[in-house]
């Protein structure tokens, strides 16, 4: 696997940082929403907490509290979808053509969010067929299957296929959102490009290995059954989260490779009035 598109997405770093700022920002508001509750049903402070299995069982003994909390959960979950399907537009025209200031990134965030919306809409219900399909498969193995250990083999096989399935329905969003930034209208496709899409493969699977990496380090933050423990463990949930952000871009990159960037449009500001002919002055001299 080349590394063009990491080095693209390394050499425009501002693009990665503004959706880091979204997820911190949701991290945090979410953190202190949870700290609070947690610290009103321990009865002490955050940093007194054990990290033990009869905590959590405490915790989850509240179902009022746990329903409101679950719900505003939900609550920031749309909006932090919302944001960030509009950020996209932005991300994808500092990918293709280089970031060009905080101004720009806004403008092409603001003039695709509907067409990137609607191509959303085409995708995402693909890829939860596609999902339910695997999902069917392995329900349907498992119920000829005694074995106790299969329910833990079977998520990790279907996550295998999952990855194997729903990577190609992303680089195809990928390839439909490149396109529609350069031709500045809606624009999908359904056609692959196979060195391309092995290179997304590649890329991509940085994420679930990111992710089982994280989770691995749970263990290690209960059984120290301290604050402290947990706050690192969110230091590190913080560099996990700017490293997946960083593989993922580089894998949206590399459908940009199979659209045809040969002429490019450069992005213009909206709203930029058309350039007024200038009236020719005669000559010095010129007149009579």
């Amino acid at each position: 696997m080349h590394f063009t598109s990491l080095r693209r997405v390394l050499q425009n770093p501002k693009a990665v940082l503004l959706l880091y700022v979204q997820e911190l920002a949701v991290f945090l508001a979410l953190f202190a929403l949870l700290t609070v509750y947690l610290d009103s049903i321990a009865g002490r402070s955050y940093y007194a907490w054990d990290l033990d299995l009869s905590f959590l069982i405490k915790v989850g003994d509240n179902p009022g509290a746990m329903g409101l909390l679950g719900v505003v959960m939900l609550a920031a979950a749309v909006f932090f979808f919302g944001l960030r399907l509009f950020l996209m537009g932005g991300v994808f025209e500092t990918l293709a053509y280089g970031w060009d200031g905080l101004t720009s990134f806004f403008h092409g965030a603001r003039r695709h969010v509907f067409r990137f919306l609607l191509l959303a809409v085409i995708f995402l219900p693909i890829a939860g067929i596609a999902w339910g399909v695997v999902g069917a498969i392995f329900g349907k193995i498992g119920g000829h299957i005694a074995d106790t250990r299969w329910p833990f083999y079977a998520m990790f096989l279907k996550g295998a296929a999952a990855y194997l399935v729903l990577t190609p329905l992303a680089f195809l969003h990928a390839t439909s959102r490149f396109r529609t930034v350069k031709r500045r209208a809606f624009a999908l496709t359904f056609r692959f490009a196979w060195k391309p899409l092995l290179a997304f493969y590649g890329y991509a699977l940085a994420d679930p290995i990111l992710a089982l990496l994280l989770f691995a380090m749970i263990p290690a933050v209960l059984k120290g059954r301290s604050g402290f423990g947990a706050l690192l463990w969110i230091i590190a949930f913080q560099i996990v989260i700017l490293l997946k952000l960083v593989f993922r871009l580089s894998a949206f990159t590399c459908a940009r490779e199979k659209t045809d960037w040969n002429t490019p449009q450069p992005p213009m500001p909206l709203d930029t009035p058309a350039e007024l002919p200038r009236a020719e002055l005669p000559a010095q001299g010129g007149l009579p």
